[in-house]
């Protein structure tokens, strides 16, 4: 009986360029798997973070609209980590059937347009029959 390979779909068993991307990032914060880093999802908290202190510090409200999503490289680049040179490197061999996924999701409108829509609420004028208490 052979053991079960952990291989992503669409590569293949033994693919050189895979399994010595593999050996790079073992030992790091890279998942060995596909080759992804969730330090790249501490950029998304950060404006979640910033909206919700909004109500305590209404001053970091422009903070939170100038916030921008970073490409996944340009997060690294920008970055401290340790494994910041490997998640760079190691982002050009995810393989397909990870990183697909991972773009659709990252790019997705949904959050953008939920965050402006939260900024750009506006509060209704009272009217008289609201008003009275």
């Amino acid at each position: 009986m052979t053991e079960p390979t952990s291989q992503p779909a669409g590569v293949e068993v033994g693919d050189s360029t895979y399994e010595a991307m593999r050996a790079k990032v073992a030992g790091s914060n890279l998942d060995p798997q596909t080759f992804l880093a969730t330090d790249y999802l501490n950029h998304f908290n950060e404006v979640v973070m910033l909206i919700e202190m909004i109500p305590d510090m209404p001053e970091i409200l422009e903070d939170a609209k100038e916030w921008q999503p970073k490409a996944y490289k340009d997060h690294f680049r920008d970055s401290t980590i340790a494994d910041r040179e490997i998640a760079i490197e190691a982002y050009d061999a995810v393989p397909d059937v990870y990183k697909s996924s991972f773009e659709k999701t990252v790019n997705q409108n949904a959050m953008w347009n939920r965050t402006t829509q939260i900024f750009s609420v506006k509060t209704p004028p009272h009217s008289p029959a609201s008003s009275s208490g």
